[in-house]
């Protein structure tokens, strides 16, 4: 079709002045300013740790709250037995049922918008515009719902040549089932509905599936979250559930594509089920969002930055290190409100009372009211001065590598202000005046030297971004590739 061609041109052009390879800094502000405007964190790849989402529990005295977005009952009848209703579909006025339908490969679907490319297991047509090839995909999914709407998924080729071509600048590689390396490609059309949306495809699995959530539709008013599951041999059927809506389908070509109307999948819950010979296996939050756990992080980032040497060491180092440890775990302990804790457990207040207010009443209060803090590593530099790394966990997030350094004062223990600081800017409360993150000296070692508050990042297409403090202070290098 004349539209078809003259769409494929456009993009080949577009191709041609872009990089194969993705440029992270501009992956990372993208993300970042996306999340910023949706008002959650849902902890993402490399490029999802800098979305600012974290924070300190400082003791707010507040529970996590639910989601206020509003989502329409299906009218579905008996299901029969505990099936959960399947999902209405289409505008918000519809009845019509999420329900899988069986389409033969390589035929045209009901809804589809001109013939199919090709049949599942089969590559899309090669094209070449000028000097740009455009890569060949393969149609893994074809489904096609009762109400008409067609969901086709190709996947694209791997974004690495090479399992070498993965390793970050100190030859460090991640297992491969840490990072999606390549795209899913996902086509809706139906009555009054035609979007394209994409989400990640792992070229190995760590255990039997790995999940990735988008959404679609918003812009002709038919919103759908999409969940799609990608699963190994011998499961036979997934199921997707969000409050009152549901869908279910079976695997092809290695994923499930299941479609949740009126839901948003960065900010609604949802549940998933697996099925195989064994039953029906709900998954947990390790398998939604393993990026979420420490484990994950553990196996998926390079080691980290190691902390300054070992100085010369208090007189009673196990007695030191116990009271630098109690005063962090006062600090951020949420069974007190900060404002009534001890005086004397920072070297400096100047600006925490402030943005700690702001914390509390602002997008991620609750994740700053659940945030769990552990000291992984430690070291005294000095009789009078201590560093430590340490991990922050939120009812959403996971944030690592983060750096502190204690001080002893008129014989006290007392944390660096910079240390809380840095975390409030992670929940967009930094201090005033913002004293920047703390970084060991083996940082720049390993990364390079750190970008200075307010600064710009060089990209890596040669240009620059540049952010205000508040935005910088949440990069958190990971040295691997961007999710989604």
């Amino acid at each position: 079709m004349d539209i078809e061609r003259q769409l494929s041109e456009h993009l080949a052009e577009a191709a041609a002045g872009v990089s194969a390879t993705p440029d992270l800094a501009e992956v990372e502000l993208g993300a970042r300013r996306v999340r910023g405007r949706r008002r959650v964190a849902t902890g993402v790849a490399a490029a999802m740790l800098i979305a600012g989402a974290g924070g300190a529990g400082f003791g707010l005295g507040r529970e996590a709250g639910g989601s206020d977005a509003q989502v329409t009952p299906a009218q579905a009848g008996d299901t029969g037995g505990d099936e959960a209703p399947a999902a209405t579909v289409g505008p918000a006025d519809a009845s019509q049922e999420v329900q899988p339908s069986e389409t033969a490969p390589g035929t045209p679907a009901p809804g589809a918008i001109g013939p199919p490319l090709g049949s599942p297991g089969t590559m899309s047509r090669d094209f070449k515009v000028g000097a740009a090839e455009m890569p060949p995909y393969e149609l893994v999914v074809e489904r096609v719902t009762d109400s008409g709407i067609t969901i086709r998924a190709l996947r694209g080729e791997s974004w690495y040549s090479d399992e070498t071509s993965m390793a970050d600048s100190n030859g460090w590689m991640p297992p491969r089932w840490c990072h999606g390396d390549a795209e899913l490609r996902i086509g809706l059309s139906g009555p009054g509905l035609i979007d394209v949306t994409g989400a990640s495809w792992y070229s190995e699995l760590e255990g039997d599936v790995a999940v990735s959530a988008t959404q679609a539709g918003w812009a002709d008013g038919q919103p759908f979250g999409i969940v799609v599951v990608q699963v190994a041999d011998g499961i036979t059927e997934v199921a997707a559930t969000a409050g009152e809506v549901s869908d279910r389908v079976a695997p092809s070509g290695g994923a499930a594509i299941l479609l949740l109307p009126g839901i948003d999948p960065y900010i609604d819950d949802y549940t998933v089920e697996v099925t195989d010979a064994s039953g029906v296996r709900a998954l947990d939050e390790s398998e939604l969002n393993p990026m979420n756990t420490a484990e994950w992080h553990a196996a998926c980032e390079p080691p980290p930055p190691p902390l300054p040497a070992a100085g010369e060491q208090p007189a009673d180092v196990a007695a030191a290190e116990a009271a630098v440890r109690d005063v962090f775990a006062e600090l951020f302990g949420s069974s007190v409100p900060f404002e009534d804790k001890r005086d004397g457990l920072l070297d400096d207040y100047t600006g925490v009372d402030a943005a700690i207010a702001e914390a509390r009443d602002g997008d991620f209060a609750d994740a700053v009211a659940t945030a769990e803090y552990t000291i992984e590593d430690f070291v005294f530099t000095s009789p009078t001065e201590a560093w430590f790394r340490y991990a922050i966990a939120t009812g959403t997030s996971y944030f690592g590598q983060r750096y502190g350094t204690s001080q002893l004062i008129d014989g006290s223990w007392r944390i660096s202000r910079a240390v809380i600081c840095q975390d409030l800017a992670l929940a967009g409360a930094p201090c005033e005046p913002d004293p920047g993150p703390i970084y060991p000296p083996s940082w720049e070692d390993t990364y390079g030297t750190p970008p200075p508050i307010g600064a710009c990042m060089e990209t890596e297409a040669g240009g620059e971004i540049c952010e205000p403090a508040e935005e910088m202070n949440v990069a958190l290098p990971t040295g691997t590739a961007p999710e989604g």
